[in-house]
């Protein structure tokens, strides 16, 4: 009798401290209420190796799903019809709501507090009944809390242009779940671009070729010009804005755009692996390859065949360390195209330039340059290139 009581306290000292470790309790203690009751409130999926008349023990169930709601899984079918005992596990965890009985689901406002859950993984509302999820109250409730519980709505639901306002507005892109007619609401869809730029791919066709809503879409994610109308996708205004926020929005622009320079250079500015949906001329652009290989050198390999065996853009793509060289690509993007001396210098088949080319790494190599402007030096010392 001394021995049993020793084990005894000996397992609930363990279980005390690690739930689980019930598994490995002889058949007797998992049917000790006691033992059983320390076990679960440690851990909740304890539950699943108490015995089986325990796993119907109210009391064992309540201290099981206060630590863990979805330990009703594993609870009695007699628990998951009980009204107070799954109130209690959907308050833990809404999704638990899917191992309740189908009068639970159907359960008002047992379904109500699963979707109002703080603190639940998964979607209550998908677990009930059709009824309640064509009950206004209850899905607006739901997708207040999560817009993308919207998917399991009733078709009713999702038609209701106040449910999916309330989506939207908080995950933009089930805008793909909403009506036709929803999806060709223009306030609806400002709403959930606004929100989340790319829902602009499950608007109607003549609100993607809305300017003020694809402009909200790509204002909020560049990627979003893919989605645009023909017409807008060559609207320079919507492509600017749109590379500013992503480069490689680029790929959508119309082909007279992709020859805008100035669209270009924003983009490769953001993106520099842009410059592969750049036109080729402006890929044998000088000034467009500088900009984008100076954030990338990997895009060296989208230059024009021409520029890629330029000597200037070798060298400055090679491995060779060349501080000095470097420097000096940094300040012709920032200063050569206002100072004709320095423009002169980098012209290609400039033979003090080959020059220069050719004692990359040396220690005199600065001797090939041209002296620098004093306003360059000023410029540079201020914002300490280097």
């Amino acid at each position: 009798m001394m021995m049993n009581e020793l084990e005894r306290d000996a397992v609930l000292a363990e279980v005390t401290q690690r739930g689980y470790k019930l598994k490995y309790a002889r058949d007797d203690m998992k049917a000790d209420r006691g033992v059983v009751l320390a076990a679960v409130a440690q851990h909740g999926w304890a539950l699943q190796y108490a015995s089986e008349e325990l796993r119907n023990d109210r009391e064992v169930v309540l201290a099981a799903i206060a630590q863990r709601g979805s330990a009703l899984k594993i609870a009695s079918t007699d628990m998951w019809a009980d009204r107070g005992v799954v109130l209690a596990a959907v308050t833990n965890d809404g999704s638990a709501l899917q191992y309740a009985s189908e009068q639970m689901k159907a359960d008002r406002g047992v379904v109500l507090t699963a979707v109002a859950a703080v603190a639940y993984i998964g979607s209550a509302l998908e677990h009930a009944s059709t009824d309640m999820r064509a009950d206004r109250e209850v899905v607006m409730a739901s997708v207040s809390r999560d817009g993308r519980t919207l998917q399991y709505a009733s078709t009713d639901m999702r038609a209701d242009r106040e449910v999916v306002l309330a989506a939207v507005s908080n995950r933009g892109w089930v805008l793909k779940y909403a009506s036709v007619a929803i999806q060709s609401d223009r306030e609806v869809v400002l709403v959930a671009v606004d929100q989340h730029g790319d829902a602009l791919e499950y608007a109607s066709v003549t609100l993607r070729d809305d300017r003020e809503v694809v402009l909200a879409a790509v204002t909020r994610s560049g990627n979003a010009l893919q989605f645009a109308s023909v017409q807008l996708r060559d609207d320079r205004e919507v492509v600017l804005v749109a590379v500013t926020h992503n480069g490689r929005a680029l790929k959508y622009a119309s082909d007279e755009l992709r020859s805008d320079r100035e669209v270009v250079l924003t983009a490769v500015s953001d993106v520099a692996l842009a410059l592969e949906y750049a036109s080729a001329t402006l890929r044998n652009d000088r000034e467009v390859v500088l900009t984008a290989i100076t954030h990338d050198k990997f895009t060296w390999h989208y230059a024009s065949d021409e520029l890629r065996n330029d000597k200037w853009i070798r060298g400055y793509v090679s491995d060779v360390p060349n501080h000095n060289f470097k420097m000096l690509v940094k300040m012709y993007m920032k200063f050569v195209r206002f100072d004709n001396v320095y423009k002169e210098f980098m012209r290609p088949d400039n033979p003090r330039m080959a020059k220069y080319i050719e004692h990359i790494g040396d220690d005199d190599a600065e001797r090939y340059l041209p002296p620098m402007p004093p306003y360059v030096e000023q410029i540079l010392k201020k914002r300490k290139i280097q």
